[in-house]
């Protein structure tokens, strides 16, 4: 006779399992188009099970995003120039080595800077490791030079469909649930940045973002 065993997630031995709940409050303001960013470092690992955000009718047609730990430098550098429109990056073998061995993967953004500019070239989405170069989603908007540092940001809402951004339609109001419909929790290291972006298209609003995760 079969039988069926249904088990809790299980503990790790990088957190206790937990639960707890936080709200992350702040203002976000205009004119339209501009984005806010707010950041919240984490004291202890955690399992994040899902965010919420609290939406109002002045929220509506604003945008969400969520990342982790941005703009992460690699210590390296592309080993050919690129330019404005490029999808493909030639990067160091040490990259794809890192890549093949799954400590960076698919779907993390990947972020050329020099100087004052900055490019988010979207999600990695394929690489060459003979050839040594990474495809990325969006590509760059800049030409940059081999002087130009490569940079890694986890997003929970990465550049893979399309923009890296969530639009808020709440009417009168509404909660928007991210992570309830993911099987399990995403562990997020004790040190880590949670980073919320909100863009403001219709002037100035207020958010708040409730975190629910095991600790």
């Amino acid at each position: 006779m079969a039988t069926v065993d249904i088990r809790e997630e299980p503990r790790t031995s990088c957190t206790g399992g937990r639960y707890g709940a936080e709200s992350v409050a702040f203002d976000a303001p205009g004119p339209a188009g501009t984005v806010t960013t707010h950041d919240v470092t984490l004291a202890l690992p955690v399992s994040l099970l899902c965010t919420r955000l609290d939406a109002k009718k002045k929220n509506d047609g604003d945008e969400i995003g969520f990342d982790v730990n941005p703009d992460t430098p690699l210590g390296l550098s592309p080993t050919a120039s690129v330019s404005g429109g490029d999808k493909t990056v030639s990067v160091p073998a040490s990259m794809c080595a890192l890549l093949d061995a799954e400590t960076l993967w698919k779907g993390q953004s990947l972020i050329l800077e020099e100087g004052g500019t900055r490019n988010d070239l979207g999600a990695i989405v394929s690489w060459d490791t003979e050839a040594g170069t990474v495809t990325t989603h969006a590509g760059a908007s800049d030409d940059f030079t081999t002087a130009a540092a490569i940079k890694i940001t986890t997003s929970m809402s990465p550049c893979i469909i399309s923009t890296g951004w969530v639009e808020i339609t709440s009417g009168d109001s509404k909660v928007y649930t991210f992570g309830d419909n993911k099987i399990g929790a995403s562990f997020v290291p004790a040190g880590s940045t949670i980073r919320i972006r909100y863009r403001s298209n219709g002037g100035a609003a207020r958010v708040v973002v409730v975190m629910e995760y095991l600790y």
